[in-house]
């Protein structure tokens, strides 16, 4: 697996570009003090930071019940190798060109946060991503040995709004973070909107991620997202009304530099970010996907509010 440094980039076509060949003395010794605390953390298990790592994908599976369009989200389960302890972290699909390829590639970049070194008893786990595929034909994701070819149709005819959510067509015939979703009921075909997710906390306290009358990994109403003291919330969140409210504040105090998760607030997370141009340790709220539910305030963890990249931490929107 691949160590990202200094920055996790969760847009492959935005990787940033140094048009000096210089070299950079104080990135250079950022990075030196970086060693040096990583091997000092490593040698007490007690004291752990987090480091961003891009997971290659072993398998790539499509979900969705019907050939995927344009402008309706695919869903897709894809499996990675990771170390004991590792924590979710968040993913992309971003298309991308490549000459004399027959079909178009979309590449996926998952990632994982790690707080040691690489294991040899890794696990595989897999995960469930939904992505938009830009235009029709034939696209390809790498994942192992055995690529997945998806074959897209174009876009159902009608405009934004002319179908049912119950019935829909395309993402814009549904409300807020719903997406148009297609699964099977038994022997029944289903397509209707409802919200992607992995984790309970993407569903930000309207129900829980589970599966409902056919379709998988979506957010069910019927369900709270917490209730004491049976189902209490992950540290750093407090559960208020059912659902998990973050108890932690991100701000210039509690973003501050450290050498362990236990000189963080509860929620936080001591990990390596690039601040300028210094490689640090702060404490960060770690995004486990590219949902906003990780977050507290006016902070995201979706790329799309950066230009397509990120930190893979909650990243605040500005004024």
């Amino acid at each position: 697996m691949r160590r990202l440094l200094p920055l996790v980039l969760l847009s492959c076509a935005c990787w940033p570009q140094n048009p000096s060949s210089e070299p950079n003395a104080s990135l250079d010794g950022a990075l030196a003090e970086l060693v040096d605390a990583a091997a000092r953390t490593d040698a007490d298990p007690s004291c752990s930071a987090w480091h961003a790592i891009e997971a290659p994908l072993l398998s790539a599976t499509l979900l969705d019940s019907e050939t995927p369009r344009v402008a309706r989200s695919a869903r897709l389960r894809v499996s990675l190798s990771q170390c004991p302890g590792d924590r979710p972290g968040s993913w992309s699909a971003t298309p991308t060109h490549v000459k004399n390829l027959p079909e178009q590639l979309m590449s996926m970049q998952v990632m994982l946060w790690r707080s040691g070194n690489d294991c040899e008893d890794s696990e595989t786990v897999t995960r469930e991503l939904h992505l938009l595929f830009p235009s029709p034909g034939s696209w390809m994701i790498l994942a192992g040995d055995q690529p997945l070819v998806v074959d897209v149709l174009d876009e159902e005819a009608g405009n934004c709004g002319s179908a049912s959510p119950t019935a829909c067509e395309r993402d814009c015939d549904c409300q807020g973070a719903e997406r148009c979703l297609s699964g099977q009921e038994g022997t029944t075909l289903v397509r209707r909107c409802a919200r992607p997710c992995e984790f309970d906390r993407e569903c930000r306290g309207e129900g829980v991620c589970g599966d409902e009358s056919g379709l998988q990994g979506i957010c069910v109403s019927a369900s709270s997202e917490c209730e004491l003291p049976a189902r209490p919330c992950a540290p750093g969140f407090e559960c208020l009304g059912n659902r998990c409210e973050p108890s932690f504040d991100l701000n210039q105090f509690t973003r501050h530099e450290c050498s362990c998760d236990d000189e963080c607030d509860p929620g936080l997370a001591c990990a390596e970010s690039l601040v300028g141009d210094q490689l640090l340790r702060r404490c960060e709220a770690l995004c486990a996907s590219p949902s906003d539910g990780w977050c507290q305030g006016a902070h995201s963890c979706n790329p799309a509010a950066f230009g397509g990249q990120s930190s893979g931490v909650c990243e605040w929107l500005g004024e």
